[in-house]
């Protein structure tokens, strides 16, 4: 039997709302904290922490496109939604 945890259901969708959602956490919670930090023991690594920034605005981004088609495309096919 196979058993998946219940945050790593919707995975499968790279460019679905809850991986991306994931990577903009990652991103936003571990990579750029890291590369600030880097950035100030050694200056010269300050794009590092820029391009981590742009990334994790990206993923933002992104995110909120898919939500925005997600709902989009559960609005067209449930013919009872609310306009």
């Amino acid at each position: 039997m196979f058993v998946i945890c219940r945050f790593m259901v919707g995975l499968d969708d790279v460019n679905g709302y809850v991986a991306l959602n994931m990577q903009e956490g990652f991103v936003t919670h571990f990579i750029v904290p890291l590369w600030e930090t880097v950035s100030r023991i050694l200056p010269e690594m300050k794009h590092f922490a820029a391009n981590a920034i742009m990334n994790a605005q990206r993923y933002s981004d992104r995110k909120e496109a898919a939500l925005a088609a997600k709902n989009a495309k559960d609005k067209a096919e449930d013919p009872n939604a609310a306009p």
